[in-house]
């Protein structure tokens, strides 16, 4: 058995039709390549972005995307009934966070002041804040 697969294995490298022979010899041949008779010279760059044009969509893929697209939304939009999560992201950040307005009207009256802009309005809401503290 073991003489067996050592014959096999000679004959398929001597054998002339055999593929891995054929790609051999053809690897290591000296005489250049024509490039228009290549299959290189077939090769669109189309086929590199797209693919092979064989591997076309078909032709009702527009319509199956658009409907899914479309029975998604029905279902987010109207079907689906609100829950405890889009009520916390329904609330606002500055309610979540202690201290986050003040700091941010303090930035933006510092910022005003050195603009030379009007900042009453500004200082209005910082004492607002400053007086539900107390």
């Amino acid at each position: 058995l073991r003489n067996y697969g050592l014959t096999f294995g000679i004959l398929k490298k001597v054998n002339p039709n055999n593929w891995v022979y054929q790609q051999r010899t053809q690897r290591y041949s000296d005489a250049p390549v024509k490039y228009s008779v290549s299959k290189a010279a077939e090769w669109k760059a189309e086929f590199t972005r797209r693919g092979m044009p064989e591997d076309e969509s078909p032709w009702f893929q527009p319509y199956v995307v658009i409907g899914s697209i479309a029975i998604f939304l029905l279902y987010f939009c109207v079907l689906r009934e609100e829950n405890d999560l889009d009520e916390l992201l329904g609330t606002s950040l500055y309610d979540r966070i202690e201290g986050l307005e003040q700091s941010q009207l303090r930035t933006s009256l510092k910022y005003y002041e050195e603009s030379g802009k009007d900042v009453s309005k500004i200082k209005e809401r910082l004492q607002e804040l400053e007086g539900e503290d107390k």
